[in-house]
């Protein structure tokens, strides 16, 4: 078993490959479970949750999704939603993002 202090409550987890993303507080942290290496990214907003999508990762911070392309890097593109994001589901064989939001829709 393995264990991390990331120092604030996790919030979403995800997985790619050999790394572990958590989401907790205002930052996206990606941890290598081999080496236990790890570096966080800031968001504007609480990270509400994570999802893959394809070879990169959608990240729920306040009203926003970022698309990120890969675990490194700037966002490739950033949806505003109306309500504040709690859930993220990627739907591959339709390559739909799901979205659950504090206003009770989806």
């Amino acid at each position: 078993a393995h264990s991390w202090s990331i120092g604030e409550v996790p919030h979403s987890l995800a997985s790619r490959g050999l790394s572990l993303v958590v989401g907790a507080g205002h930052s996206v942290r990606i941890i290598d479970v081999v080496n236990g290496d790890h570096h966080a990214a800031g968001m504007p907003a609480s990270v509400g949750a994570i999802a893959r999508v394809g070879g990169g990762l959608a990240v729920g911070s306040g009203r926003q999704v970022f698309l990120f392309g890969s675990l490194s890097g700037e966002a490739t593109d950033v949806l505003e939603i109306g309500a504040t994001v709690h859930a993220l589901f990627h739907w591959p064989e339709t390559d739909t993002l799901v979205v659950g939001t504090d206003a009770g829709s989806l």
